[in-house]
């Protein structure tokens, strides 16, 4: 209802005589409804009231008496005037008219009315209108209230920086807020008219209409779609849309505010990539890997082959990080996953495992000799010479290979694959090797003792023996190694041989040494009279754990023990793979007092330049050569004699290790070494012997 309509309707035209409206008056029955009707109705003639009814009182404080004979303009607000006077003349002139204006209530307030004038004609030629008035204060108010706030919902929408689209029932666009100029590009005017369909990408069609089967139910719906702009790009828009009813409850539409989400969208995916690719070679990871073998594995069950994963890990790759840096292993790294891809069938699925190793899938196998010429290739393209900043060097790999069976998993897949490469690595390297049953007993056994390890580390299992290290020349004691055994619940002393390699695997190492470390210092602590000091073998795993000298100091000073009676030996194998910062750690051990011996010394890669690296104190002579001293033609005497001189000439302390017999301590004190170790001055015992 509109309060500034005016209205006429020449056909619903009433003319009422004098006499008609005389007769009504005078009927006392008509009078009796006239007077009882909450409705106020009056009667004009030139413009005075000439009746009114007693219900002007109930709504406007007006006594009917007060009224007749006075203008009728003093019922309106005098803002109101004009547009009653024209209602008037309008009834006046023979027409009905109808308006809503304001009824002017005794004592100033003023409330909303609807009024109905009928034309109205004297006997005596005089104009009249008879006329209805009816109280629509409480609409109008609230239709005044709707337009409001439909006006401020408007201004928020226009100015809104989400986009807010009212459609109609067939999604034909009514209205559009302007921000979608500044999201995508197009004017409102180019869009109000056209289906909002058209912006859509054709692949979220789908997602759409499943929103407006939620909306067509009455219900809101939320949902990301892609949406053109004006440069023929798109756009992801978070969408939350509901429908509009009418009074009667029928969906005559449909309003949406939209929401640009592209940068959150691309950063998810940004994350979603990276969350299952490596982002230096930009290969898949293992979890992607992971994922896809339960599809490829059932595929191949379908087609009756196999599936083959192979397990690649460069050989010594820490070499080319620490000697050339991490930017030329970074290089090589690119460069190998290059060659593989360059051997690989379009079919076939490649990863990084992180570090220098990657995965090799191999789909729909039926001959395990196409894995194994693949292998072949893999090692030839990987082994060739490459130049890594600007140098030349020759990278081999190792290789564990798995073959799926009816029962594989994926976990039972890399499980063999790596049981498979330990073996290939602990063959030397440089090799390839098939999975089988012997490997998996082996892979349960490993699996088994590496849960047992952690239980001796819970229960202190460990313990510690020393075996004496001797002066050849009047077999006097001149120190103690400390060797590790593991006191088994069920299978008893435990030698290393038989538990360390999968404690240094498994990195149970780093808390097996400082539980043995902190023993030597409890028992170094309470023997102050014991003069020799006692050598510790330490792992390079442990080394390389960026905290080890921090935890031997604290140790030494927890037990306040003399740095200079304790010895560091490390294999020729675990001070290649040391870090630059490790480095440094065993010269800072050095200011320390504490003694550092190479032990196996001559079967590593690069016994010379360590020497020269690390400040080293001792050598130990590696048992092999003591063994083959006697052989006929053998060159282990002249080696042995060779290394003597160096160790003279560099002021080491030397140590020969693996003397069973006299003889052989003769023999090597003869060519030059000052000590020596093994079973012919003492087996391994639980209590350190001391110097005579």
């Amino acid at each position: 209802m509109n309060k500034e309509q005016l209205g006429s309707d020449s056909s619903d035209e009433v003319m009422l005589t004098s006499g008609a409206f005389k007769q009504v008056d005078d009927e006392p029955r008509y009078q009796s409804i006239l007077e009882s009707t909450t409705d106020i109705i009056f009667h004009t003639v030139d413009g005075n009231i000439e009746w009114i009814s007693p219900s002007i009182f109930e709504i406007a404080n007006w006594h009917p008496g007060d009224l007749i004979g006075q203008r009728s303009t003093l019922l309106w607000h005098p803002d109101d005037r004009d547009i009653a006077a024209s209602l008037h003349q309008t009834a006046y002139a023979g027409t009905r008219s109808r308006g809503v204006f304001r009824l002017q209530k005794k004592g100033g307030d003023a409330i909303w009315i609807e009024v109905t004038l009928h034309p109205y004609s004297e006997q005596d030629g005089k104009n009249g209108s008879v006329g209805i008035m009816r109280d629509v204060n409480n609409q109008v108010l609230a239709e005044e209230a709707l337009l409001a706030s439909e006006r401020s919902y408007r201004l928020l929408a226009e100015y809104a920086s989400d986009i807010v689209v009212r459609t109609n029932s067939k999604s034909i666009v009514e209205w559009v807020s302007p921000s979608i100029f500044a999201s995508l590009g197009w004017k409102p005017e180019e869009i109000i008219g056209t289906p909002i369909a058209e912006l859509l990408h054709p692949d979220d069609a789908e997602t759409r209409a499943t929103a407006l089967e939620i909306n067509a139910e009455g219900g809101q719906s939320d949902f990301e779609a892609r949406y053109r702009t004006t440069e023929g790009t798109y756009l992801w828009l978070s969408v939350i849309s509901r429908p509009i009813s009418n009074s009667h409850g029928e969906i005559v539409g449909f309003v949406s505010a939209s929401r640009d989400i592209t940068e959150q969208r691309e950063a998810q995916q940004k994350l979603a990539h990276l969350a299952f690719h490596d982002t230096l070679t930009g290969l898949h990871n293992r979890a992607w890997i992971m994922d896809i073998l339960p599809i490829d594995l059932h595929a191949s069950e379908r087609a009756a082959g196999s599936v083959a994963l192979l397990f690649l890990d460069l050989d010594h790759f820490k070499v080319i990080n620490d000697s050339l840096g991490h930017a030329a292993g970074d290089e090589m790294l690119l460069n190998v996953a290059d060659r593989i891809r360059s051997v690989l069938r379009p079919q076939d699925r490649l990863g990084r495992d992180g570090g220098d190793s990657f995965i090799v899938v191999l789909t729909d196998v039926h001959d395990p000799m196409e894995v194994e010429h693949l292998a072949a290739q893999l090692s030839d393209v990987i082994g060739a010479v490459q130049e890594v900043q600007g140098r030349k060097t020759v990278m081999t790999v190792s290789i564990g290979i798995s073959i799926s069976h009816q029962r594989s998993t994926s976990e039972t897949l890399f499980r063999e694959a790596d049981s498979a490469l330990y073996r290939a690595k602990d063959a030397g390297r440089n090799r390839w090797q098939f999975f089988d049953t012997n490997m998996h007993v082996e892979a349960m056994n490993r699996f088994t003792i590496e849960g047992e390890l952690r239980n001796a580390l819970a229960h202190d299992e460990f313990r510690v023996w020393f075996q004496p290290i001797v002066n050849l020349f009047d077999s006097r004691i001149v120190g103690n190694e400390m060797l590790l055994r593991w006191e088994h619940p069920v299978r008893g002393i435990l030698a290393p041989d038989e538990f360390l390699g999968i404690a240094e695997d498994s990195g149970l190492i780093i808390d097996i040494g400082r539980q043995v470390l902190n023993k030597v210092c409890a028992m170094l602590s309470a023997s102050p009279e014991m003069l020799a000091p006692v050598s510790i073998n330490v792992s390079g795993v442990e080394l390389n754990k960026g905290d080890w000298l921090s935890g031997f100091k604290r140790a030494i000073a927890r037990h306040n023990v003399d740095p200079t009676r304790i010895i560091i030996e490390l294999t020729e194998t675990a001070l290649i793979s040391l870090s630059k910062a490790t480095r440094e750690a065993l010269k800072e051990l050095r200011t320390l007092g504490v003694g550092l011996h190479l032990d196996d010394f001559g079967t590593g890669f690069s016994s010379i330049s360590l020497l020269q690296d690390l400040p080293v104190t001792g050598l130990k002579l590696d048992r092999r050569f003591v063994t083959e001293l006697n052989q006929a033609d053998h060159p282990s005497e002249a080696l042995a004699t060779g290394l003597a001189g160096l160790v003279k000439g560099l002021h080491l302390t030397g140590i020969a290790e693996g003397i069973e017999t006299a003889e052989q301590a003769r023999q090597l004190h003869a060519i030059g070494w000052e000590h020596g170790q093994g079973y012919h001055f003492g087996r391994p015992g639980s209590e350190p012997l001391e110097a005579c």
